[in-house]
């Protein structure tokens, strides 16, 4: 799904979402491992995110949805 976002597309950087995505992911991790959570609870959180920021990675959204406001809800309405 693409965005229907009527601002005009800003090219995004190469490689900007996937390490942003990475050290996104293993600062939740690292968060999940302080909460207060069954460890299955945890498991799940942590694959459902996974699961989301996989697919940000990929998806073709309006620049950097974890570090731009405007991207972010794009991103979340796609």
């Amino acid at each position: 799904m693409t965005s229907e976002n009527p601002s005009q597309r800003v090219p995004r950087e190469t490689g900007t979402t996937s390490e942003n995505t990475a050290a996104a992911l293993a600062g939740y991790r690292q968060a999940l491992t302080a909460a207060p959570l069954s460890a299955e609870t945890r498991r799940t959180y942590y694959s459902k995110v996974r699961g989301y920021l996989t697919w940000l990675a990929a998806a073709d959204v309006d620049g950097d949805p974890l570090t731009g406001a405007r991207a972010r809800d794009w991103a979340v309405r796609d």
